[in-house]
């Protein structure tokens, strides 16, 4: 598990690895306020950790892909809704910085804001802005 994922796993244990979830989060930093987005969003609907299993993170075909069941939940289809519209803004998205491209065509990232320490930043301050 590298540094960001310990990060964000350490205010959202949903994100920490497991048997099911032993890869842990393959993609880039830009994507990771979609993942607290997730996570605060789970929350606010009163959904508890326990009721998320989490089996997958990663870019596919450009796109966020987020492999998860909500077993405990009767109304689940709420939270995977959630899930396909947080996957279907990600190509807007950069994947590096975090940028909004507004296409889901590659865009030149600002070479300041993909290096580790303007990344590590951002998700410091996003972590502490979250509930």
């Amino acid at each position: 598990m590298d540094e960001f994922q310990q990060m964000l796993s350490t205010k959202y244990p949903i994100f920490k690895p497991n048997d099911d979830f032993c890869w842990g989060i393959c993609m880039g930093y830009g994507w990771y306020p979609l993942l607290i987005e997730l996570a605060e969003y789970l929350k606010s609907l009163g959904i508890k950790d326990s009721e998320v299993q989490i089996y997958d993170i990663k870019e596919k075909c450009f796109k966020l892909n987020i492999g998860v069941i909500f077993p405990m939940l009767p109304d689940n289809h709420i939270a995977y809704e959630f899930v396909n519209y947080l996957e279907a803004r990600s190509p807007f998205i950069c994947e590096r910085c975090g940028e909004f491209s507004g296409t889901e065509k590659q865009h030149v990232c600002d070479p300041e804001k993909t290096t580790e320490e303007y990344q590590k930043a951002k998700l410091i301050e996003l972590l502490e802005k979250s509930a």
